[in-house]
Protein backbone atom coordinates (compact mmCIF):
# COMPACT_ATOMS: atom_id res chain seq x y z
CA UNK A 1 0.00 0.00 0.00
CA UNK A 2 2.84 2.37 0.55
CA UNK A 3 4.17 1.91 -2.44
CA UNK A 4 1.12 2.58 -4.75
CA UNK A 5 0.67 5.76 -2.35
CA UNK A 6 4.05 6.90 -4.24
CA UNK A 7 1.59 6.64 -7.44
CA UNK A 8 0.29 9.67 -9.41
CA UNK A 9 -3.17 9.75 -8.24
CA UNK A 10 -6.62 11.70 -9.64
CA UNK A 11 -6.77 15.39 -7.59
CA UNK A 12 -10.06 14.19 -6.61
CA UNK A 13 -8.68 11.38 -4.34
CA UNK A 14 -9.13 11.87 -0.50
CA UNK A 15 -7.64 9.52 2.19
CA UNK A 16 -10.72 7.15 1.91
CA UNK A 17 -10.80 6.45 -1.70
CA UNK A 18 -7.18 4.97 -1.09
CA UNK A 19 -9.39 2.31 0.77
CA UNK A 20 -11.37 1.81 -1.63
CA UNK A 21 -8.92 1.40 -4.43
CA UNK A 22 -7.32 -0.63 -2.21
CA UNK A 23 -10.64 -3.06 -1.78
CA UNK A 24 -10.72 -2.82 -5.27
CA UNK A 25 -7.47 -4.54 -5.54
CA UNK A 26 -8.54 -7.08 -3.28
CA UNK A 27 -11.71 -8.12 -5.25
CA UNK A 28 -9.64 -8.27 -8.71
CA UNK A 29 -7.49 -10.85 -6.26
CA UNK A 30 -10.44 -13.24 -5.94
CA UNK A 31 -11.34 -13.67 -9.83
CA UNK A 32 -9.27 -15.82 -12.47
CA UNK A 33 -7.12 -13.34 -14.60
CA UNK A 34 -8.65 -15.82 -17.26
CA UNK A 35 -12.29 -14.83 -16.93
CA UNK A 36 -14.02 -13.10 -19.22
CA UNK A 37 -15.48 -9.82 -17.31
CA UNK A 38 -16.39 -6.01 -17.20
CA UNK A 39 -15.04 -2.94 -15.38
CA UNK A 40 -16.62 0.14 -15.33
CA UNK A 41 -14.86 3.34 -13.39
CA UNK A 42 -16.65 6.31 -12.78
CA UNK A 43 -14.64 9.48 -12.43
CA UNK A 44 -15.61 12.59 -10.97
CA UNK A 45 -17.16 15.23 -13.00
CA UNK A 46 -15.05 17.57 -14.73
CA UNK A 47 -11.95 14.57 -14.44
CA UNK A 48 -12.71 12.78 -17.61
CA UNK A 49 -10.97 9.52 -18.75
CA UNK A 50 -7.52 10.83 -18.05
CA UNK A 51 -8.27 10.42 -14.58
CA UNK A 52 -10.39 7.28 -15.21
CA UNK A 53 -7.31 5.70 -16.39
CA UNK A 54 -4.96 6.61 -14.11
CA UNK A 55 -6.68 4.86 -11.69
CA UNK A 56 -6.61 1.76 -14.05
CA UNK A 57 -3.05 2.39 -14.00
CA UNK A 58 -2.36 2.51 -10.46
CA UNK A 59 -4.47 -1.12 -10.22
CA UNK A 60 -2.27 -2.39 -13.13
CA UNK A 61 0.26 -1.70 -11.07
CA UNK A 62 -0.58 -3.36 -7.79
CA UNK A 63 1.20 -6.65 -6.92
CA UNK A 64 -2.02 -9.20 -6.86
CA UNK A 65 -1.76 -12.89 -5.40
CA UNK A 66 -3.24 -15.69 -5.19
CA UNK A 67 -5.97 -15.42 -2.95
CA UNK A 68 -6.92 -17.53 -0.19
CA UNK A 69 -10.39 -18.49 2.17
CA UNK A 70 -9.35 -15.90 4.58
CA UNK A 71 -8.93 -13.35 1.81
CA UNK A 72 -12.43 -13.81 0.52
CA UNK A 73 -14.17 -14.37 4.48
CA UNK A 74 -12.46 -10.83 5.13
CA UNK A 75 -13.43 -9.43 1.71
CA UNK A 76 -17.05 -10.25 2.39
CA UNK A 77 -17.47 -8.91 5.69
CA UNK A 78 -16.15 -5.66 4.05
CA UNK A 79 -18.34 -5.54 1.02
CA UNK A 80 -21.48 -6.14 3.84
CA UNK A 81 -20.32 -3.21 6.10
CA UNK A 82 -20.09 -0.88 3.37
CA UNK A 83 -23.77 -2.04 1.81
CA UNK A 84 -25.91 0.53 1.50
CA UNK A 85 -23.50 3.65 2.35
CA UNK A 86 -21.70 6.50 1.08
CA UNK A 87 -19.05 7.73 3.35
CA UNK A 88 -18.76 11.56 3.11
CA UNK A 89 -15.44 13.02 4.15
CA UNK A 90 -14.15 17.01 2.98
CA UNK A 91 -16.80 16.81 0.27
CA UNK A 92 -15.44 13.79 -0.76
CA UNK A 93 -18.05 11.12 -1.59
CA UNK A 94 -16.43 7.33 -2.64
CA UNK A 95 -17.97 3.90 -3.00
CA UNK A 96 -16.60 0.35 -3.77
CA UNK A 97 -15.78 -2.12 -4.85
CA UNK A 98 -19.30 -4.00 -5.49
CA UNK A 99 -18.81 -7.42 -6.45
CA UNK A 100 -20.71 -10.41 -8.58
CA UNK A 101 -22.72 -11.33 -5.12
CA UNK A 102 -24.26 -7.46 -5.37
CA UNK A 103 -25.27 -8.14 -8.73
CA UNK A 104 -27.08 -11.37 -8.74
CA UNK A 105 -28.46 -10.55 -5.35
CA UNK A 106 -30.45 -7.22 -6.27
CA UNK A 107 -28.13 -5.02 -4.09
CA UNK A 108 -26.51 -2.99 -6.81
CA UNK A 109 -29.93 -1.52 -7.93
CA UNK A 110 -30.28 0.38 -4.20
CA UNK A 111 -26.79 1.24 -4.62
CA UNK A 112 -26.87 2.36 -7.99
CA UNK A 113 -30.02 4.97 -6.60
CA UNK A 114 -27.92 6.50 -3.95
CA UNK A 115 -25.03 7.72 -5.92
CA UNK A 116 -27.45 8.65 -8.87
CA UNK A 117 -28.77 10.51 -5.86
CA UNK A 118 -25.84 11.93 -4.26
CA UNK A 119 -25.00 13.34 -8.17
CA UNK A 120 -28.36 14.67 -8.63
CA UNK A 121 -27.38 17.00 -5.45
CA UNK A 122 -23.97 17.92 -6.55
CA UNK A 123 -25.43 18.84 -10.27
CA UNK A 124 -28.05 20.64 -8.59
CA UNK A 125 -25.67 22.71 -6.13
CA UNK A 126 -23.99 23.53 -9.11
CA UNK A 127 -26.80 24.97 -10.98
CA UNK A 128 -27.07 28.16 -8.24
CA UNK A 129 -23.59 28.59 -9.85
CA UNK A 130 -23.77 28.01 -13.24
CA UNK A 131 -27.44 27.39 -14.71
CA UNK A 132 -26.67 27.39 -18.10
CA UNK A 133 -23.83 24.72 -17.48
CA UNK A 134 -26.12 22.63 -15.44
CA UNK A 135 -28.51 22.25 -18.16
CA UNK A 136 -26.08 21.40 -20.56
CA UNK A 137 -24.91 18.47 -18.65
CA UNK A 138 -28.66 17.42 -18.48
CA UNK A 139 -31.59 17.76 -16.04
CA UNK A 140 -32.80 14.98 -14.55
CA UNK A 141 -36.95 15.14 -13.47
CA UNK A 142 -37.71 11.86 -11.51
CA UNK A 143 -41.08 10.77 -9.99
CA UNK A 144 -40.02 12.76 -6.90
CA UNK A 145 -39.80 15.87 -8.74
CA UNK A 146 -41.93 19.19 -9.16
CA UNK A 147 -42.27 21.48 -11.86
CA UNK A 148 -42.24 25.22 -11.15
CA UNK A 149 -42.02 28.18 -12.79
CA UNK A 150 -39.85 25.86 -15.62
CA UNK A 151 -37.24 24.30 -13.20
CA UNK A 152 -37.48 21.27 -11.89
CA UNK A 153 -37.28 20.79 -8.02
CA UNK A 154 -35.85 18.31 -6.25
CA UNK A 155 -38.07 17.21 -3.13
CA UNK A 156 -36.54 15.23 -0.17
CA UNK A 157 -32.32 16.05 -1.29
CA UNK A 158 -30.24 18.06 1.36
CA UNK A 159 -28.29 21.01 0.50
CA UNK A 160 -25.60 19.53 2.39
CA UNK A 161 -22.72 20.61 0.03
CA UNK A 162 -20.33 23.13 0.61
CA UNK A 163 -20.03 26.05 -1.80
CA UNK A 164 -17.34 24.07 -3.96
CA UNK A 165 -17.48 20.66 -3.04
CA UNK A 166 -16.19 18.02 -5.54
CA UNK A 167 -17.61 14.25 -6.16
CA UNK A 168 -14.49 11.84 -5.68
CA UNK A 169 -13.98 8.69 -7.72
CA UNK A 170 -17.21 6.56 -7.76
CA UNK A 171 -16.35 3.05 -8.76
CA UNK A 172 -18.44 0.13 -10.21
CA UNK A 173 -17.21 -3.51 -10.85
CA UNK A 174 -19.17 -5.26 -12.87
CA UNK A 175 -18.10 -8.87 -12.74
CA UNK A 176 -18.60 -12.15 -15.18
CA UNK A 177 -22.07 -13.32 -15.27
CA UNK A 178 -24.27 -10.10 -15.14
CA UNK A 179 -22.18 -7.29 -17.29
CA UNK A 180 -24.49 -6.83 -20.20
CA UNK A 181 -27.63 -6.88 -17.07
CA UNK A 182 -25.73 -3.98 -15.33
CA UNK A 183 -25.08 -2.08 -18.39
CA UNK A 184 -29.30 -1.62 -18.66
CA UNK A 185 -29.24 -1.13 -15.02
CA UNK A 186 -27.46 2.16 -15.34
CA UNK A 187 -29.04 3.12 -18.05
CA UNK A 188 -31.85 4.05 -15.36
CA UNK A 189 -29.73 6.52 -13.92
CA UNK A 190 -29.07 9.35 -16.18
CA UNK A 191 -27.30 11.05 -13.12
CA UNK A 192 -24.37 8.35 -13.90
CA UNK A 193 -24.83 9.05 -17.69
CA UNK A 194 -24.72 13.31 -17.69
CA UNK A 195 -21.99 13.06 -14.79
CA UNK A 196 -19.74 10.79 -15.78
CA UNK A 197 -17.24 9.44 -17.96
CA UNK A 198 -17.23 5.85 -18.79
CA UNK A 199 -14.64 3.28 -19.41
CA UNK A 200 -15.41 -0.29 -19.87
CA UNK A 201 -12.77 -2.99 -19.82
CA UNK A 202 -13.03 -6.51 -20.98
CA UNK A 203 -11.50 -9.08 -20.58
CA UNK A 204 -10.39 -8.28 -16.64
CA UNK A 205 -7.44 -8.22 -15.83
CA UNK A 206 -3.84 -6.23 -15.61
CA UNK A 207 -3.20 -6.11 -19.39
CA UNK A 208 -7.07 -4.37 -20.02
CA UNK A 209 -6.40 -1.88 -17.33
CA UNK A 210 -3.24 -0.76 -19.59
CA UNK A 211 -4.53 -1.04 -22.66
CA UNK A 212 -7.27 1.43 -22.26
CA UNK A 213 -4.66 3.82 -20.61
CA UNK A 214 -2.54 3.61 -23.06
CA UNK A 215 -5.84 5.15 -25.27
CA UNK A 216 -6.35 8.31 -23.23
CA UNK A 217 -3.43 9.32 -21.42
CA UNK A 218 -0.42 11.24 -22.96
CA UNK A 219 2.29 9.27 -23.35
CA UNK A 220 4.74 10.98 -20.62
CA UNK A 221 2.25 10.21 -18.32
CA UNK A 222 2.80 6.63 -18.72
CA UNK A 223 6.47 6.33 -18.98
Amino acid sequence: SAQMLELPVPFAVYEDMIGAVLGTARALQLGSPSQAAGALLLGCPGSGRKTCAKLGVDLAKTKLKEPTAEDSTGLREELASLHGTIRSRLGSHTFGPLTEDHLLHGDCETILEDIDNILRQATRFEAKKAPRKAARRGGIVRSNSTVEGGKAVEEGLSDDFPDGASLAFLMILSPTLAANWFRRQLRKYPGLASGMDVVWLQPWGQEAYLEVAKQVLLPEVLA
